[in-house]
């Protein structure tokens, strides 16, 4: 309906700015300038750096996940389609990019690839659900608290295993129940879990070095688990399709998580400018010349087929 779409876009808005409002109020431009002056571009080339092979990480992992069901996508071709996700999630909100990145891929022998897309993103969820749950164990020592966290994420994931296993018992719903098992199910299952698991850990492993680089860029003199906590948080609240890329909810909960460790708003604000000034245009510059590429290709097949 309009009034759905009126309202999120509204909401959207007022999470961008209320995040600005958050981070901005009351702050000393001058210093964050000064910072930002005197990056070391020396651990700004190694963000770059691990920021090309965790895109390769996630792109091999999206080729085996949609080859596994019976697709044929190179490694080359999905490094493209991933980088032309990220520009599309620059600045789409609801995470368009990543059913894009689906969208691309459909023609390569994989029709729902939307249900893949979702399988994509269970690994990423699940994978730093764990590292949050044993990095919040290890240091703040909440052992029962985190446990029964761990144990309804569990639990969630076997209700849904179950539901879809037991829901045939129907037999009203047992014509719905096939379209959604073809569709989710038997697209969602794989021979692969622990694999596609394994790469998933080595993925935010490293995603965790990249936000380490960018302490270091900056003179954020943090350990390297406030780095993973760092990386966690950003990504599971991005991971709301909100705003483009978590804009204005990742600023306001990243503020108060680095408030918590004693960082000064000046260097914070330093900080995230400066790992969103990256990332946006790394996406942006990358994903943009292989978008660029495709639509001219596209328009090239076009004129020889007219």
């Amino acid at each position: 309906m309009e009034w759905k779409k009126v309202f999120k876009n509204v909401l959207s808005v007022l999470i961008v700015f209320g995040g600005f409002y958050i981070v901005f109020t009351g702050l000393d431009i001058s210093m964050v300038v000064e910072n930002l002056l005197n990056v070391n571009l020396v651990f700004i080339g190694a963000w770059l750096c691990f920021f090309m092979v965790t895109t390769g990480l996630k792109s091999y992992r999206w080729k085996e996940i949609l080859n596994e069901k019976g697709g044929n996508l190179s490694f080359f071709k999905s490094y493209k389609i991933y980088f032309i996700s990220f520009f599309v999630n620059s600045f789409v909100p609801a995470r368009a990019g990543d059913f894009y990145r689906g969208y691309l891929s459909s023609d390569d022998g994989i029709l729902d690839t939307s249900v893949l897309v979702v399988k994509d993103r269970l690994f990423d969820i699940f994978v730093l659900a764990l590292y949050f749950s044993i990095l919040a164990i290890i240091v703040f020592d909440q052992f029962l608290f985190y446990i029964i966290i761990l144990s309804l994420f569990f639990a969630g994931f076997l209700g849904v295993y179950f539901f879809f296993n037991y829901f045939e018992e129907f037999p009203i719903m047992s014509d719905f129940y096939s379209k959604i098992r073809f569709s989710f199910i038997d697209n969602i299952e794989t021979d692969k879990t622990f694999y596609f698991l394994g790469i998933t850990v080595v993925i935010w492993f490293f995603d965790a070095i990249k936000t380490f680089m960018i302490f270091n860029a900056i003179g954020l003199d943090l350990s390297f688990v406030t780095a993973m906590f760092a990386c966690i948080i950003w990504s599971l609240v991005s991971a709301i399709p909100l705003s483009p890329s978590g804009l204005g909810s990742v600023e306001a909960v990243l503020y108060v998580f680095f408030t918590s460790q004693g960082v000064p708003r000046e260097l914070f604000t330093s900080y995230l400018v400066l790992a969103r000034t990256l990332i946006t245009v790394t996406s942006m510059f990358v994903g943009g010349f292989f978008y660029s590429e495709m639509v001219l290709k596209d328009i090239s097949s076009t004129d020889q087929s007219s």
